[in-house]
């Protein structure tokens, strides 16, 4: 694998409040190798090996990517707020699958936004009041082909004959209000209500079976509640209740199980309900490095027409997805964040999941009941992280992850495993910018462990092993000028 990374920002402080920040941002991955996915036979023969037709293709992919963005703030004396924000982002990515009938794909991607907010605060009475007003706009435009594979010398296969050509298209416009009000001083009450509307269409241009183009259009309301009270003051607790909607994206619309162009006709949007309570807070010692932080929440979400990804056995290693009848899913997140010696701060975190389709069924299959797969009920991560003020940094962190099922029956699944990494570094502060050279080790322990689970594989192969110990290392460069 290969990857080159370039970020950018460069921020310009305006008078009479105003600031205007640029940000840019380049990606090339020229080389990304896919091994595919291993049965657990497989898996336990050889975990290093590569799946046949993975070697027979040279599957994987290459991407280049850039995105460049502008935002503008404005305060207008002490009471309004005006933010716009726009971007461009432009992609271009070349993959490889283990299909000899359309396994290579071409996807030119270009992707604008326009984002635009007000602000305003006042008080009613004697309750502080703040009111937040909002639209976006999005635009994405998708040119996709598929080939098959011709084999242009004996052994080796690259792109044949077109398969599967179409131009996509997503528009998205939502509009959003969200109002805070303070009735006291611990008390803090959200109210707000968010609308979006989604405009899909599919343009087929590739009519040798037929014209396969169709469009798609989605609209909903969602609203937000949302209460704070304050304990004292370092603690709080809260609640929240919102309503999402998720609509599946172009990538998941698009690769259709008829085998044809393009829409899959069957895929609805994903909608959510989500309960929430919790704490969360700062336990003073007199100095802020000194300060222990914790925050804890329970949580409840109720989806509906779940979106749940699955392989066909004449396709291997490409994902469709399907809607699941309804799911319940309810956790525990817990954070914690104290000081154990000058410098040095740990940091727990842990959360515990119970995922679970209320209804669900693929044909004569019903799992009902069952554990949704690729979610384990255990994660929990903790990290120590050093900080000398002359620049000198260390960081080692401890993962588990528990046991997750890889299919919608519970048939198979991937066991737990616990990682250790470390990395440090030095941070050398020269006038105007950072230079930091840094080393790690990933896998400390060099743990055989399953780093990633095809969910619903076909043929079995829902298995990815993770990377053995590795070293890595590298120099980042940042600009500390602000210009005025």
């Amino acid at each position: 694998m290969e990857n080159t990374i370039f970020n950018g920002k460069l921020v310009r402080e305006l008078k009479a409040g105003g600031k205007i920040t640029l940000l840019a941002n380049y990606g090339n991955s020229p080389v990304a190798n896919d091994p595919g996915g291993l049965t657990a036979t497989q898996l336990e023969e050889n975990p290093r090996q590569a799946g046949f037709n993975n070697l027979k293709f040279n599957t994987g992919e290459a991407v280049e990517q850039w995105r460049t963005g502008l935002t503008y703030e404005q305060k207008i004396g002490e009471k309004h707020t005006l933010q716009a924000r726009v971007f461009h982002a432009s992609r271009h990515l070349e993959n490889r699958l283990a299909i000899a009938s359309n396994g290579y794909g071409d996807l030119r991607r270009q992707y604008q936004g326009l984002y635009l907010s007000y602000q305003f605060s006042h008080h009613i009475g004697d309750m502080p009041y703040r009111l937040k007003l909002g639209t976006d706009l999005d635009n994405q435009s998708d040119r996709r082909k598929r080939y098959a594979y011709a084999e242009t010398q004996p052994g080796i296969f690259d792109k044949g004959a077109l398969a599967l050509d179409q131009r996509e298209q997503y528009q998205s416009a939502g509009a959003y209000l969200l109002q805070e009000l303070r009735p006291s001083e611990r008390l803090l009450v959200e109210a707000g209500l968010r609308f979006d509307a989604l405009f899909l269409r599919a343009t087929d241009l590739y009519l040798t079976d037929g014209d396969q183009s169709g469009n798609k259009n989605l609209h909903k309301f969602n609203p937000v509640l949302g209460v704070n009270y304050k304990l004292s003051a370092g603690a709080a607790v809260y609640a929240n209740y919102a309503t999402t909607f998720e609509s599946p994206t172009l990538n998941e619309l698009s690769n259709n199980p008829d085998g044809t162009g393009g829409f899959n006709p069957y895929l609805q949007p994903q909608e959510a309900r989500s309960f929430e309570v919790g704490t969360k807070g700062v336990v003073f010692t007199g100095k802020n490095e000194k300060d222990l932080r914790f925050d804890l929440a329970l949580f409840y979400i109720n989806t509906l027409n779940d979106l749940v990804p699955y392989q066909i056995m004449e396709q291997p290693g490409k994902t469709y997805f399907r809607n699941a009848g309804k799911t319940d899913r309810r956790g525990v997140e817990l954070g914690l964040s104290w000081p154990l010696h000058k410098n040095l701060r740990a940091y727990y975190t842990q959360t515990f999941s119970d995922f679970r389709y209320r209804t669900y069924s693929v044909g004569a299959n019903t799992y009902d009941g069952n554990e949704l797969p690729g979610i384990p009920p255990l994660n929990t991560q903790l990290e120590l992280r050093y900080f000398h003020p002359a620049g000198f940094f260390a960081v080692a962190q401890g993962r588990y992850a528990g046991a997750i099922f890889a299919d919608d029956a519970n048939s198979f699944f991937a066991d737990k495993y616990t990682l250790l990494n470390i990395r440090t570094g030095y941070t050398l502060r020269l006038k105007g910018y950072n230079l930091e050279p840094f080393l790690g080790i990933n896998n400390l322990a060099n743990q055989s462990y399953i780093a990633n689970v095809q969910l619903n594989a076909s043929g079995g192969r829902y298995f990815e092993s993770g990377a053995g110990r590795y070293w890595w290392g590298g120099v980042k460069c940042s600009l500390r000028n602000t210009v005025q």
